[in-house]
């Protein structure tokens, strides 16, 4: 009984955000029954929260008795990932990819609790240029990750360099303040030719990251507007 009453406390308090207070009484349901759901959600949030050391720390406790578990290791190589240690994170996140595949062969069938992993596998796949391996994966997390950036990013660019400029500009224009977004978006209205919005976007890029301004005069997406005095003007 005093397991479900500080389980049930702990997840109210976690809905309400209160997620310090969440964590104690998801410890204490702990102590009174070590259910295997318990671990995970702590996991979880201690990964929301940006204490990556911290989920690690759990996750690992997870692993100690049950080395397969899916969600420690997904949290473990996230917050490996998000403290810079790549190499170690991408290797427990592409095993974790491996085994999510073997038991949901319908990749659209996977639980929404492995989309955290689905959309950083998903990010991997377009940095490396492997568009298609990437719309597999982020496509799937569309329903649960709409309002993510990162997302967001990674699925604009995905379709701009696979040639879907329309779907690519509809998850561009959802991120004005990433600049990588706006450069983007400055090569796809270079390429239908409007010199304006194409000015917009690439004003947008270049004032947050001056490299941009030198990357237009060596883009084969400028090569038309490059043509035009007033736009070189412009650029320079």
């Amino acid at each position: 009984l005093l397991y479900y009453l500080n389980l049930n406390e702990g997840q109210a308090y976690q809905k309400l955000g209160n997620t310090n207070t969440a964590i104690e009484l998801y410890n204490k349901a702990y102590q009174y029954n070590n259910s295997p759901i318990v671990l995970p959600v702590i996991a979880k949030i201690h990964y929301e929260n940006k204490s990556f050391e911290d989920s690690i720390k759990i996750s690992d406790q997870i692993l100690k008795s049950d080395f397969n578990n899916l969600e420690a290791n997904m949290y473990k190589s996230l917050s490996l990932i998000a403290l810079g240690r790549k190499k170690s994170g991408y290797k427990i996140l592409l095993d974790f990819t491996k085994k999510i595949n073997r038991l949901y062969p319908e990749i659209n069938t996977v639980p929404e609790k492995f989309h955290d992993g689905l959309l950083q596998i998903g990010v991997f796949y377009s940095n490396r240029i492997k568009y298609k391996l990437a719309l597999k994966y982020l496509t799937v997390v569309s329903s649960t990750k709409s309002k993510s950036q990162k997302f967001n990013f990674s699925l604009g660019k995905t379709y701009f360099y696979t040639k879907k400029y329309d779907l690519a500009t509809v998850f561009l224009e959802k991120i004005p303040e990433i600049t990588a977004a706006n450069y983007l978006l400055a090569k796809y209205y270079a390429k239908e030719n409007n010199i304006t919005k194409c000015k917009i976007h690439l004003a947008k890029a270049g004032n947050k990251n001056e490299i941009y301004w030198i990357k237009v005069k060596l883009d084969p997406y400028f090569k038309d507007l490059l043509k035009s005095t007033e736009f070189i003007s412009y650029v320079d």
